[in-house]
């Protein structure tokens, strides 16, 4: 059995979601709201990945809307 953590991502509640889930043996489990703690690994990279783009588009000299 395999778990599928969010934070309470209410695409993951739709039916479709659902039926692949039981087809694939998934469980879905939502985090507390506001809660990065619940969640530190993720957080901390997606944060990096944040950094990092901003970055490489800093040195790249491209406009913000990219």
């Amino acid at each position: 059995m395999k778990n599928i953590i969010s934070e309470n991502a209410l695409e993951f509640e739709l039916e479709p979601c659902k039926q692949f889930f039981a087809a694939y043996d998934c469980v879905h489990q939502t985090t507390c709201v506001d809660r990065p703690p619940q969640n530190g690994t993720v957080e901390k990279k997606h944060r990096h990945l944040i950094k990092m783009s901003t970055a490489l588009r800093f040195q790249a000299s491209l406009p913000l809307h990219y």
